[in-house]
């Protein structure tokens, strides 16, 4: 379930679509459900680069007028 939760906030961090590794993929393999087993499925540099841009991009643009 962790890793369906993690999964899930990643679409909210970095947008919709999947890659063929890491825990933005679409399917797991044995592999993969292995590694997640033992804590060593982690995001993709990519994606942690993706993560921790988006909170510095609603800091530049300032507040939203409505």
């Amino acid at each position: 379930m962790g890793y369906t939760m993690v999964h899930e906030l990643g679409h909210l961090l970095i947008g919709a679509g999947r890659l063929p590794s890491g825990v933005m993929r679409a399917a797991l393999s044995r592999k993969e459900l292995d590694a997640l087993n033992c804590r060593h499925l982690k995001f993709s540099k990519a994606e942690r680069h993706a993560i921790l841009r988006k909170p510095q991009m609603r800091v530049n643009s300032g507040p939203s007028v409505h």
